[in-house]
């Protein structure tokens, strides 16, 4: 019998964090194409110390797609590799077997992989004549992609990374200075007291922030108050989307997120100049990570949209089982869409 692409993945010790996270990660269909190409090992920069947590990855993610739910797999070359890459990385913490935010993982996990491709490229950007406000914002967009990525580029970055558009509007003179800032995961912020959709979320989170003291280029060397507005540029096929449910004073908010429908339209999320704004910005839910219980420890488990039966998939541990469609709620921690 033919694999359903179903496979659970055995708990060794407190790693629910990071079976639900691999979960939720393989399913995005941009991730799992990469990883199923039988060249993908060609691109990788064999000089680079993450290549050994890739090709674990990948060799995690083809055997869980040859497996059904009654089966699973035990990843001892997979933690073997990511012992190795955490050593002097900073975040050799995560070897502990205590419990581990699953986000924290996630950030590693896309850097490592990031790392194992990343190599230096020229990217050349075509001189226009700028007449327009729009024109001029996008060159410099361009600009500022090229800064962060051409010396660093791997096939991830127009996979999973964006662009934040960035007004900073000194009190004094009123002058604006626009720029543009990389990033692979959205941050939505949550409400103790409120129930707020997802769109409400990621807008709490881009809120206007106010700096005391901005060292304005018309004003200098006085300084004056702004205000920084962040607005979306440019986005990323598959997009990751992580609530703000844990405060820096050890807490948690159970707030529940309001059920959405998929897919979803995040146009107002753009700034009013991206030429993205009035572009097909519909995205579905591909998958979730879930975090059950307190700040201290929980349980994390995923919900999943099978590619190659078009089902739902709760993911908790070694179980497997299939459900009618994803539970929204006080327990969604982590959302992985994509544009349709």
């Amino acid at each position: 019998m033919a694999g359903t692409g179903t496979g659970g993945i055995l708990n060794i010790g407190f790693t629910c964090y990071a079976n639900a996270v691999i979960q939720a990660f393989r399913h995005c269909n941009t991730f799992e194409t990469l990883f199923q190409e039988d060249n993908y090992n060609t691109k990788l920069i064999e000089t680079s110390k993450y290549c050994i947590l890739t090709k674990q990855i990948a060799n995690l993610f083809q055997n869980l797609y040859k497996m059904n739910s009654s089966s699973s797999i035990k990843p001892m070359g997979f933690w073997f590799a990511f012992q190795q890459v955490t050593e002097g990385s900073g975040f050799e913490h995560l070897n502990e077997r205590r419990p581990h935010d699953a986000h924290e993982f996630l950030m590693f996990l896309l850097d490592s992989i990031h790392e194992s491709f990343a190599k230096k490229i020229t990217m050349n950007i075509t001189k226009i004549d700028l007449k327009t406000e729009r024109q001029i914002l996008h060159n410099k967009s361009l600009e500022a992609w090229k800064n962060n990525f051409e010396k660093s580029y791997s096939p991830f970055v127009p996979l999973f990374f964006g662009l934040f558009h960035v007004e900073i509007i000194c009190s004094n003179c009123k002058n604006i200075t626009n720029k543009f800032e990389s990033f692979n995961t959205l941050k939505a912020a949550m409400s103790n007291d409120t129930n707020l959709t997802l769109i409400e979320s990621i807008l709490n989170d881009l809120n206007d922030e106010i700096i005391d003291e901005y060292a304005c280029d018309k004003c200098s060397p006085i300084r004056h108050k702004a205000t920084r507005k962040t607005k979306l540029w440019k986005l990323p096929p598959t997009l990751i989307v992580v609530l703000k449910r844990f405060t820096f004073d050890g807490r948690k908010i159970y707030t529940p997120l309001l059920p959405f429908e998929s897919p979803l339209n995040i146009s107002d999320l753009y700034s009013s100049l991206s030429p993205d704004k009035f572009k097909q910005n519909k995205y579905a839910l591909r998958s979730t990570v879930d975090h059950h219980g307190g700040p201290m420890g929980g349980h994390y488990t995923s919900q999943s949209r099978n590619r190659l039966d078009d089902k739902w998939y709760n993911y908790d541990d070694q179980s497997v089982n299939q459900i009618d469609k994803p539970e929204i709620g006080s327990s969604t921690y982590i959302l992985f869409l994509e544009k349709i």
